[in-house]
């Protein structure tokens, strides 16, 4: 990797605080993931994600974030989010959009619906709608 980029492995989350106000970008080219807490971390910061493209991270975060299938590629976009600052401011709001979506008031009203659409279907079934 090039000399500014940096594979910090596992952080104490004492630390992280600090690791976000350096980054630049969040770049994750793992191969498997599950929902990795740092993307939403990063998210709420307005920090551009440069991703593996995933299936997984797709469903999740519906197209709001750089992705890439390979070195050359996640090197092309770096350079590009350097270089442009129009593309990076972007990629900063969609990130915040990303950030917005997860939000607790945003989830809350998810599973609220969700909780009041199978009340009121279970409802319909027993015929008192």
């Amino acid at each position: 990797p090039p000399a500014n980029v940096r594979f910090i492995g596992i952080i104490d989350r004492s630390e992280m605080v600090s690791i976000y106000n350096m980054a630049d970008v969040l770049f994750v080219p793992s191969y498997n993931e599950l929902f990795p807490m740092t993307i939403l971390e990063a998210s709420n910061l307005g920090i551009p994600l440069l991703l593996r493209d995933l299936d997984l991270y797709r469903d999740i975060l519906f197209g709001h974030y750089l992705m890439a299938q390979n070195n050359e590629q996640f090197a092309k976009d770096l350079m590009a989010l350097k270089n442009d600052p129009e593309l990076y401011q972007k990629y900063q709001k969609e990130s915040e959009v990303i950030s917005a979506y997860y939000s607790k008031e945003h989830v809350v009203e998810m599973w609220k619906s969700f909780y009041l659409d199978v009340y009121h279907q279970k409802q319909r079934e027993l015929g008192n709608e």
